[in-house]
Formats: C-alpha cells, structure tokens, sequence
C-alpha cells in the first residue's frame, strides 16, 4: 500500500516555489530557490508512484531516470511533453541551486517551469482539485480495494488512488485532456538529439513560432 505523505510534500513544495516566484521576482538568488523546489516536487512525486508499485526506489535526484523507471515498472505517473524536454534542466537545479553561488535563475524560466510542472501536476492527479472522472460509483468501486481503514481524506488522496487503480477499475486509457496527442520524443530519439531544450528553441527559429502546437505539427509532417 503506498503512502500519501510524498505526494502532500511535493504540492507543498510547488506552492512554495509559486510563492517563491511572486514574492521574489525580481530576485534571481532567491528565485533559486523556487526552482530548487520545482524540482523537489517532480522528484517526489515520481518516487511516490514508484512506491506505489513496490518499487525500492534508489537516492537519486536525477528526474530522467526516475522517468525511465516509471515507464520500466509499469508505474502509474504519465509524463508530459514539457518534463521530458526539460528534465535535465530540473536536475541542474538541484544541484546548481544549492552548491553553486554564481548560479542564478532566471524569472522566465520560472515562470515557464511553473506552468509545466502544475501541469504536470494535474495531470497526475497530484492537486486538491477534484477529478471529474471520480464519480460516486468509482469511490464506492475504489473503497473496496482500499484497506477498510484507508478511506481517502481529500481530493488529493482520492485523485492518486484513482490513478493507481484505474486499470483495475477498467480505465486504462483514461487520461487528462492535457495531455498532448503527439510527442517530440521520436523526433529526438530518431536524430539523436540530447539536448532537447536547445533543439526546442532552434525549432522555433526555424519555424518562426512559439506556437508548440504549431511546432509538433511541422515535426510531425517530416517524420511522415
């Protein structure tokens, strides 16, 4: 039976890096400090799903390879386009923020971190926001596979449960509609690309667009 508490630290450690950012926005040394708790969030939150899944998760800050054993062990965390591109960049943070006095953070990277990570966040039900798909019948369903003593006290708690059962509860596919309905993962994997944050901004001169909707569409359209 997994734990909740990993799951309560990282939206706790989010709120605190938007707090961070709103507070100190024109403060790069203290916006290290929201980034240092972006990262705490996404590693958390991966070790919490593996955790779920019995597996003895390693010390490790490194987010790419927690996402490689999330897909290895069957673990119920989805990734999203922007936390595989920018993986690396939250393992810098963690240790660059802390060891390296002349690392400073940008306000916009922030900012855009900010957005990815809560998007993540939702995605994998990791909010106090309430999953439609939860209705009274999937609680009712959910309860029967819970200890008797472990009844979900909030929506966070209903929101990890349902996304650790749902393939039992015969929702396998069920997914956020946030969730992009193409990846650059190919793209990179087929030429070989590592750094995906760099390979992303050149995409964006070249295609004269921001728009990554846009983008993946163009991408898409050469890979085909």
């Amino acid at each position: 039976m997994c734990e909740i508490i990993l799951f309560r630290k990282a939206l706790r450690d989010y709120d605190l890096s938007v707090l961070i950012m709103e507070t100190y926005f024109n403060d790069e040394l203290g916006l290290n400090n929201a980034a240092y708790h972006l990262q705490q969030c996404v590693e958390k939150v991966l070790k919490g799903y593996l955790e779920c899944v019995g597996v003895t998760v390693p010390r490790t800050h490194k987010i790419g390879t927690l996402l490689k054993m999330s897909v290895n062990n069957g673990s119920a965390f989805t990734s999203t386009e922007w936390l595989d591109v920018h993986s690396e960049m939250l393992e810098t943070w963690e240790s660059e923020t802390r060891y390296n006095a002349e690392f400073l953070v940008e306000y916009k990277k922030i900012r855009e971190a900010v957005k990815g990570v809560g998007d993540a966040l939702i995605l994998n039900g990791v909010c106090q926001e309430p999953d439609e798909a939860i209705t009274p019948e999937i609680k009712t369903r959910l309860l029967t596979m819970l200890p008797k003593s472990r009844i979900p006290a909030d929506n966070l708690e209903w929101n990890v449960f349902f996304r650790i059962y749902r393939s039992k509860l015969g929702l396998e596919n069920h997914q956020n509609n946030t969730v992009p309905p193409f990846s650059l993962d190919d793209y990179f994997r087929k030429y070989g690309i590592r750094d995906k944050a760099a390979e992303i901004e050149r995409l964006k001169i070249l295609f004269r667009t921001t728009d990554m909707a846009r983008i993946k569409q163009q991408v898409r359209d050469t890979l085909m």
